[in-house]
């Protein structure tokens, strides 16, 4: 992993992070970046070299508990300058190994026709499982007619396809979030203003020209 890359990834974990533990979640980080920080500093090849266990290799970076800690979530950030559904693809080995995880996912230029930043346009999550020999997506499609929240549990094994906005807002995913209990919305935004800041945050995080030395 090169430098930028690099970064990128770290601010964006932390990013993530500092949100949920904000929103009353307790975050432990767990990925094998946490566990043996050395392996930051190697190469594709000589990480792979080192021929650790899948338990380690395929740990999720965060794990994800409620206040209460009856709840939990293994979760695995990543970044994108622009979506690609094969993302989720790339991940199916991690899942089946766990069973299930969450994706929550950092998207650099969404396709939006506003190019305002709200609390939902760069910063997403969808929930991944491997049940029954099949590899599954929970797929967002929109808010029904009593305003609830619509998921869809679709087979990855059998071609479905999962766009950008087929992630949900981080809300609907982690639903617990004080926020929801107290909402603390930015009057012109309408929306939370801790996810707002995170995602104006990683608006800048993926400006092109923060990061052109020429």
């Amino acid at each position: 992993m090169n430098f930028e890359n690099r970064i990128k990834g770290n601010i964006t974990e932390t990013i993530v992070k500092a949100l949920l533990v904000d929103e009353g979640y307790r975050v432990v980080d767990s990925g094998i970046e946490h566990m043996i920080r050395e392996v930051s500093c190697l190469g594709r090849q000589e990480y792979l070299n080192l021929s650790f266990a899948d338990a380690l290799r395929k740990l999720p970076d965060l794990v994800v508990m409620n206040k209460d800690q009856t709840k939990s979530h293994l979760v695995e950030v990543k970044y994108r300058q622009t979506w690609n559904g094969n993302l989720i693809k790339d991940l199916r080995e991690q899942v089946i190994f766990f069973n299930q995880i969450v994706l929550i996912c950092v998207n650099g230029s969404p396709v939006t026709e506003s190019k305002e930043v709200s609390g939902a346009t760069h910063l997403r999550a969808i929930e991944l499982k491997y049940e029954d020999g099949e590899y599954l997506a929970n797929k967002y499609t929109s808010k029904n007619s009593d305003t609830q929240e619509s998921f869809e549990w679709v087979s990855i094994t059998n071609g479905s396809e999962i766009d950008w906005w087929n992630l949900a807002p981080l809300q609907f995913v982690f639903n617990e979030m004080t926020s929801a209990a107290h909402p603390k919305e930015h009057p012109k935004h309408g929306t939370n203003i801790n996810t707002l800041l995170a995602c104006r945050a990683v608006k800048s995080l993926m400006d092109k020209t923060i990061w052109d030395v020429s």
